[in-house]
């Protein structure tokens, strides 16, 4: 890039002139300009080997049609058949030999207005060189060379396979109790329903491994197999065999788990396992390493990386606008927080701190809630820096909700998406920052600081507009570092992303359009879509190629997202759309004789009022959270003033009370009655709060019935 001449036109002699020599073309460019040169690896990072990339004082001589004048003031191509181009034109068809830039020599070519447009911006840039510069060193940094993404592949994978061992071991001790054979929510109870409904289709509508078997100990051996692909996962072993094994499991537990599987963190760790196997490396074993230790592994490609950043987009920006569009004005007015930290289901002892805070502190804290789920998001496809710029409020957020709540591994798992919006340089400098605090000093850190320096300069740091000489890439004459080919990524891999990919863009762009079509009115405006479709039981019937041509792809669409339910890989999220301002709590009590009543403790849920909220998570206790659920499902019920009628799942709870069922009972903190039935059990439905700080008994909460009369089960024998 250098300053342009003004010529519009970037051709300068047409095909069928002198042969130049040259095996493939060759571009040319300023080598005493550092904007020049970190601009020039960006283009090789997408031609490769096809395009040469030499600076013209280097290789003027070769071309004495062309003066050094005129070199200073573009680029240059020069093709083996003879023709020679500059300026914009240049660009467009050195960046036309690679594949997926075919198109760009084409339009210019053309299409009307492009040829002199892009001679326009190509001038605008070159005269204003110093100043574009800048920007660029701003947005997206000095390195010369493409970002690289092993070191952030490793990570985010690692910390995907830490969850997923968190959150297996997690339901592994509680799995018997849920879904076992003497469960809640037996699952052998769901595959036999789906199997009479849909007879020999049934495994297309729940895809689960429970159809080889439905015991104990099958499911017991599931949690095994998963717990041990997670480690391998960590380790970096086979792991798109780990990831792809890994997201068949949990789909299998989603699906067969009922209501104590479907929070939104379940399907976000379900969709994160699907797209952990394009990311990954398609190889048996561990990563092969060259001399020097660095990993010969293909690197992920910009489309299976862009699916994670599309994914961590959609999950935090439904987020903020679903709070917008519910309608309740707790959101708008900045408000929610007050309640926010003593009415959600699990808090811990810092949920009790926090909602002690004044009331400026909540609302500014919910004003940075939306900043960061509303603007922020947009950050994560800007150039390098606003991309990793946006990290740090991306996980500072996840910080702030796992210290004030329980949640379980969603919080990590959000942190885990983050992981790869900073790439291998981003990564290796903050190991160097780290370091060289006074606290994190280890024998040996010099050698590692020199490692690190010794890849910079592989990679080529160019901090100013510099000449190339000067930059400390090892080159003379502004030349860049010797080309280094990627391995390339097996083709099974990229065929499997080309089919994979345009059907997770397609479903999730009409989930967006969905969320977005009920912020138009937020702004005075209506749909310029229209109104939502939605898939018929015809359309169901007819199949998908016939809906597309007899309805249209809106209505196709709509069909292809009723088919790609049962997988659980392409979701729509929107978490505390509403806040609740109430707590209700379900007490249970059970009783021998019909006289006297002993209440059940639960592990984690409120309960005694003089034990406080304690800290659970990682751990995500299933049937705590389930009770939350169906505490405000009666609170529901007692507003009309209707007569209250459990869930399916919290009848068949009380059912296996009155069973005693040891499964069952080993979710509980105890068993009032030491294993033994007891004849009836009752529930009864309270309003919690908080106890004030200066309580005289020391009790943690405070409560008083909603409603006078309970709901009672008795046994029949």
């Amino acid at each position: 890039m250098a300053h342009s001449s003004g010529n519009p036109s970037g051709s300068v002699e047409q095909g069928g002139g002198p042969p130049t020599g040259l095996a493939r073309p060759l571009l040319t460019f300023d080598g005493d300009c550092g904007f020049c040169l970190r601009t020039v690896s960006r283009w090789r990072g997408a031609t490769g080997e096809r395009v040469d990339y030499r600076s013209y004082q280097g290789v003027a001589a070769r071309f004495p049609q062309v003066s050094l004048e005129q070199f200073a003031e573009s680029v240059w191509l020069f093709e083996p058949d003879g023709r020679t181009t500059r300026a914009g034109e240049a660009v467009l068809r050195a960046l036309g030999q690679a594949p997926a830039w075919r198109w760009a020599p084409w339009c210019y070519r053309r299409l009307p207005g492009v040829r002199p447009l892009v001679e326009a911006v190509y001038g605008f840039v070159a005269k204003r060189r110093d100043a574009v510069s800048r920007l660029d060193r701003l947005l997206i940094g000095t390195h010369v060379g493409g970002s690289t993404w092993q070191r952030s592949r490793r990570l985010f994978l690692a910390a995907v396979g830490v969850v997923a061992l968190l959150a297996t071991l997690s339901l592994w001790v509680q799995v018997d109790g849920l879904m076992g054979s003497g469960g809640i929510v037996p699952a052998h109870r769901s595959v036999e329903l789906y199997r009479d409904f849909h007879g020999g289709v049934a495994w297309a509508q729940l895809p689960t491994w429970l159809w080889v078997s439905t015991s104990d100990a099958f499911l017991h051996g599931l949690c095994a197999a998963a717990v041990v692909l997670a480690v391998l996962l960590m380790l970096d072993v086979a792991p798109a065999l780990c990831a792809l094994l890994l997201w068949s499991l949990h789909l299998s537990f989603v699906l067969a788990g009922d209501v104590f599987l479907q929070f939104q963190w379940d399907s976000l760790l379900v969709e994160t396992l699907a797209l952990c196997v394009f990311v990954a490396p398609w190889r048996w074993g561990r990563a092969p390493r060259a001399a020097d230790g660095t990993s010969l592994d293909a690197p992920p490609s910009r489309l299976a990386r862009g699916l994670v950043w599309w994914l961590l987009l959609r999950f935090t920006l439904q987020s903020g606008l679903v709070k917008l569009t519910a309608g309740d004005p707790a959101w708008p007015d900045l408000t929610a927080l007050t309640w926010h930290y003593w009415t959600q289901p699990l808090p811990h002892v810092i949920s009790v701190w926090a909602h002690r805070l004044p009331l400026l502190v909540h609302q500014v804290s919910a004003a940075g809630m939306f900043f960061v789920e509303l603007v922020v998001p947009l950050l994560i496809f800007m150039p390098r820096r606003l991309r990793h710029l946006a990290v740090w409020p991306l996980v500072g957020l996840q910080v702030v909700i796992g210290a004030t709540g329980n949640y379980g591994c969603f919080n990590l798992l959000t942190i885990a998406l983050c992981l790869l919006l900073v790439d291998d340089m981003g990564w290796g400098a903050c190991g160097r920052r780290l370091r060289k605090l006074a606290w994190f000093r280890w024998p040996g850190r010099g050698a590692h600081d020199a490692a690190d320096a010794a890849a910079d300069d592989a990679t080529g740091d160019v901090t100013g507009d510099v000449t190339g000489a000067a930059c400390g890439i090892g080159v003379a004459a502004g030349n860049l570092p010797p080309w280094v080919a990627p391995r390339p990524r097996p083709r099974l891999q990229r065929v499997a992303l080309a089919v994979f990919a345009p059907l997770v863009l397609l479903i999730s762009a009409v989930q967006m359009r969905d969320v977005l079509h009920d912020v138009w009115p937020l702004v005075g405006l209506s749909d310029p879509l229209g109104a939502p479709g939605a898939s018929t039981p015809d359309a169901y019937d007819a199949g998908l190629a016939a809906t597309l041509f007899e309805e249209g792809p809106a209505a196709a669409t709509r069909l292809l997202m009723v088919h790609a339910w049962p997988f659980v890989s392409v979701n729509e999220y929107g978490l505390f759309r509403v806040m609740t301002k109430e707590r209700p709590e379900i007490i249970v009590q059970g009783s021998e004789d019909g006289e006297t009543w002993v209440d059940y403790e639960f592990r984690w849920k409120p309960g005694r009022l003089d034990r406080p909220p304690a800290w659970v998570q990682p751990h995500m206790p299933r049937l705590d959270w389930r009770l939350w659920f169906e505490a405000l499902r009666w609170e529901a019920f007692i507003q009309p003033l209707r007569g209250y009628q459990p869930s399916p799942w919290f009848g068949a709870f009380l059912r296996r009370l009155l069973e005693g069922e040891p499964a069952v009972l080993g979710l509980l903190a105890s068993d009032p009655f030491d294993g033994r039935p007891p004849r009836a059990v009752r529930v009864w439905l309270y309003r919690y709060r908080f106890a004030a700080p200066d309580a005289a008994d020391g009790a943690a909460w405070e409560r008083d019935r909603y409603y006078p009369t309970s709901y009672v089960v008795r046994r029949t024998d």
